[in-house]
């Protein structure tokens, strides 16, 4: 375990800080892993099953692989159910460069992540690490929006049909039709962008709520409607 973590430790600290689960280049054996594994049970049953006792004993067996911060990554897995959310399809592309595994993240047709290393399954992880911290907080957002052009919006799956589920739950509820508003139109004739007030009426009030900038009227007033069923179910939670 110790000449894993030395070997790990020499590789370059940008990657290290990135690579939870091993660095760019070295991957534990199979049988260091189970050493782990056995090991971690044992004293976890010791001290009769208290997680914090197991990682202060356990704590040298990981660090600086694997932390308190990130022993619950699971990457693929991570971006899987992110795009899977989104409506969105996940490819990996493969190829060889040299003696490096390149690996390409394709969500929705387009390139969001990349990776390399010699071994193929490192590269598969350090490319869907690239892809989700472009996609969770770079400037590959918009993949998972609509507003085709703009990477404006919300999301796809979250926005559809949110227009007519306000209108129903108003019905149920014997509210007045919510009033939607077109409040701002923006952009060249071919390149517009759309934001859409929504009005409705309770027995509370009169709540009012604005739609992202979208590139589709549809899309303005179903985000505008996402945002106000959002607003309704704080105000009751049982609505």
């Amino acid at each position: 375990v110790g000449q894993f973590i030395q070997s790990v430790k020499q590789e370059l600290e940008d990657d290290l800080g990135t690579t939870p689960y091993g660095g760019t280049v070295f991957k534990a054996p199979k049988v260091l892993a189970d050493i782990v594994e056995a090991i971690a049970a044992a004293v976890y049953v010791d001290c009769n099953f208290n997680l914090e006792k197991l990682w202060k004993v356990t704590r040298f067996l990981f660090e600086p692989i694997v932390t308190a911060e990130t022993i619950d990554e699971q990457p693929v897995s991570t971006l899987h159910e992110l795009c899977q959310k989104h409506g969105k399809d996940v490819k990996f592309k493969t190829w060889q460069k040299g003696g490096t595994v390149v690996v390409n993240v394709f969500v929705g047709g387009a390139l969001v992540g990349m990776g390399s290393s010699e071994q193929m399954v490192i590269a598969k992880l350090n490319a869907t690490r690239d892809a989700l911290s472009k996609l969770l907080g770079g400037g590959n957002q918009q993949v998972l929006t609509t507003g085709v052009g703009h990477g404006l919006g919300v999301e796809v799956g979250e926005l559809r049909e949110c227009k007519q589920k306000l209108i129903e739950q108003c019905s149920r509820k014997h509210w007045p039709k919510p009033i939607f508003k077109l409040e701002k139109e923006e952009g060249l004739a071919h390149d517009r962008t759309f934001v859409y007030s929504v009005q409705v009426e309770t027995q509370g009030g009169i709540w009012v709520t604005l739609s992202d900038k979208m590139s589709r009227v549809k899309d303005a007033e179903n985000s505008g409607a996402q945002k106000m069923l959002e607003h309704l179910l704080k105000l009751d939670p049982c609505t």
